[in-house]
């Protein structure tokens, strides 16, 4: 992946974000995780933990609620949990990024629910909570990350032969 396909999905990433609000869709879903989870496999170690840092920044100025650097935290510990576990998944398989975003965002509100109580105040754990939270928030998560980023890279590497070849070699050039 070259640095202008990576800058496309970082604006897929963050638009939403930033634009979505004014829309006031119902359901909130988060657009950055794909984005941090194809930063992982495709760049640096330390860029991936850079754009972590960056869009909980971004979160963090945009938040009233949570304390400031409250999400680039939470973005910086999710992204370290889902490093732990990537070796188990190929990212160019089609449904590698949208399953890795469902654990994303779900590890995040796990975290999410336990800095709240630390830091911020109470929290109130129920059924519905659990369900919607922690269940149909990261499969809207996922359904989002496979339309937007899973399906064009899909895309690219099978009608760009080209592109496919041109990453193998760069990888082997890298080792």
């Amino acid at each position: 992946m070259n640095k202008t396909q990576h800058f496309v999905f970082f604006l897929f990433a963050l638009l939403p974000t930033l634009f979505l609000p004014l829309f006031i869709i119902p359901i909130p879903f988060t657009t950055i995780p794909p984005y941090l989870i194809i930063s992982l496999y495709k760049r640096s170690l330390s860029f991936a933990f850079s754009q972590a840092f960056f869009m909980g920044f971004v979160l963090d100025l945009l938040s009233s609620e949570t304390p400031f650097g409250f999400w680039t935290l939470n973005f910086i510990l999710t992204l370290y949990s889902i490093r732990m576990v990537k070796h188990l998944f190929y990212i160019e398989k089609l449904m590698s990024i949208p399953i890795l975003t469902f654990f994303f965002s779900s590890t995040s509100t796990l975290l999410y629910v336990l800095m709240t109580h630390i830091f911020c105040s109470k929290t109130h754990l129920t059924i519905k909570w659990f369900l919607s939270d922690l269940v149909a928030l990261p499969i809207c998560d996922a359904l989002f990350a496979l339309i937007v980023f899973s399906l064009p890279l899909s895309a690219i590497s099978r009608w760009l032969p080209s592109a496919k070849r041109t990453t193998t070699s760069i990888n082997l050039n890298k080792s």
